[in-house]
């Protein structure tokens, strides 16, 4: 009963989160052919790893040269995260003529997510703010009588068992630890979160 519980306390979570972390989400595309769609998501991929590419060079601008090496490292596994995982869904779907899709839509819905990232970390350190989703929607689900001590602890632990992504998080959080004083839970759950919806 406790892990049925628990799965709908991440279920609800999630879909709070959700509504925080992709409210202006246009990632759609409204081909109807499979030709159509390569294109379309392709495209998108392409136009979202250009924003991204421009906002990393743009938090660089910011950082000392101590900090630079830290972001290029959470790049890089991020990176390597990103390919790796985008093509275990190609692999799930091949040899469907899906996969290509799939595989596009994954691309660009992660990069989309790191950008929204390093938005964020770039916001927070020329003291923009920081838009902590997180917490909000914490307060949101324990207004609603859930446990919020229960489901930060659920989401941190999640993907655990995932080498490519707890190397990615692990240098994401060391880099926002030292530039930003950001807890390492939080940093962790938080990224969690954002993963959470491919």
């Amino acid at each position: 009963m406790y892990m049925f519980q628990r799965k709908i306390m991440l279920l609800v979570f999630g879909l709070a989160i959700a509504s925080f972390v992709h409210a202006h989400d246009d990632d759609v595309c409204d081909g109807v052919t499979n030709k159509e769609l390569l294109t379309c998501t392709g495209n998108g991929y392409q136009e979202a790893d250009k924003i991204l590419n421009e906002t990393y060079k743009m938090l660089i601008a910011r950082l000392n040269v101590d900090k630079v090496s830290q972001l290029k490292l959470a790049q890089r596994k991020w990176i390597s995260f990103k390919e790796k995982f985008c093509k275990s869904i190609y692999n799930e779907t091949y040899p469907g003529k899906e996969a290509a899709i799939e595989r596009n839509g994954c691309l660009w819905k992660l990069t989309k997510n790191r950008t929204i990232e390093l938005t964020r970390i770039h916001n927070a350190a020329v003291g923009k703010g920081d838009d902590d989703y997180l917490s909000e929607a914490l307060n949101v689900l324990e207004a609603k009588g859930h446990d919020k001590e229960i489901m930060r602890e659920s989401y941190k632990s999640m993907y655990s068992d995932e080498k490519d992504w707890m190397s990615y998080t692990n240098a994401s959080c060391d880099f926002t630890e030292k530039l930003l004083n950001e807890d390492r839970d939080t940093c962790l759950i938080r990224l969690n979160c954002a993963r959470s919806y491919y």
